[in-house]
């Protein structure tokens, strides 16, 4: 009986998100290789294989309903603009597919890996940037995780990292990329600690076109996460309640 309950807790998730749940499961999940999979909102979206953490990174969003704030906030825009620092693969984009289907999406994603499949998952209308997300030009070193894909510019945040597991990629300034925008209606950051840098650098007047940010803050040597939620409010934002978003997530919204 225990079996059988694993079981259809596994198969439950896969079977509420996807239409060919079926492939996900034994014996077609043992088949490797990229998969093109068909979401139940319509949506294609390719991940790296049936066993990878791009399915439950999806099962995340998409099931476990990481963002519930999502449905909660009041868009000011007829025309809304979503900007997604950390891409990943574009889970976030299948996310907000299924609740906002007629935004448009700015993705930026620095893992050279993440960014292919990224490319793939754009619906009509999305973009992809290459780079990692910084408050100065230039290069970084990204630092890749030996067994997840995961990447960071902080090579203490990894653990399982070897000493030749770094690209070099071209930065993104944060302030150029609030400048390319008249209006952001959210901006989804998951950038594995560089948010700290990006918010402590002046960005003060153009952030003013920013009404909410879903904000996933990691740890950090200099600032602690209540120094970031400080200079954030400082910004001209207030701190929703907690529960508005899971685990280190935070939403701000536009005072």
């Amino acid at each position: 009986m225990e079996l059988i309950s694993k079981r259809i807790a596994y198969i439950r998730p896969r079977y509420k998100i996807f239409k060919d749940w079926y492939k996900l499961v034994f014996p077609l999940n043992r088949i490797p290789g990229e998969k093109k999979l068909h979401l139940k909102t319509d949506m294609e979206f390719t991940v790296r294989g049936a066993r990878t953490s791009d399915v439950s990174i999806l099962i995340d969003l998409l099931f476990k309903n990481e963002y519930p704030a999502l449905n909660k906030i009041a868009f000011k825009q007829s025309h809304k603009i979503v900007v997604d620092l950390g891409a990943n693969i574009g889970a976030f984009i299948a996310l907000v597919n299924s609740t906002l289907p007629d935004a448009e999406v700015h993705a930026y994603e620095a893992n050279p890996v993440n960014f292919e499949i990224l490319k793939k998952n754009l619906r009509k209308g999305d973009r992809a940037y290459f780079g990692a997300v910084t408050d100065h030009p230039g290069e970084s070193v990204l630092y890749l995780n030996d067994f997840s894909v995961t990447s960071t510019l902080r090579k203490e945040n990894v653990v399982n990292v070897s000493s030749d597991n770094s690209v070099k990629v071209p930065n993104i300034v944060f302030k150029d990329i609030l400048s390319s925008f008249e209006h952001i209606d959210l901006v989804k950051v998951d950038i594995e600690s560089a948010e700290f840098e990006i918010f402590f650098s002046p960005i003060e007047g153009l952030i003013d076109r920013v009404e909410n940010i879903f904000l996933e803050i990691h740890g950090h040597s200099k600032w602690s996460t209540e120094d970031l939620i400080a200079r954030i409010e400082s910004l001209g934002f207030r701190k929703a309640p907690d529960g508005a978003c899971v685990a280190s997530t935070y939403w701000f919204q536009r005072k």
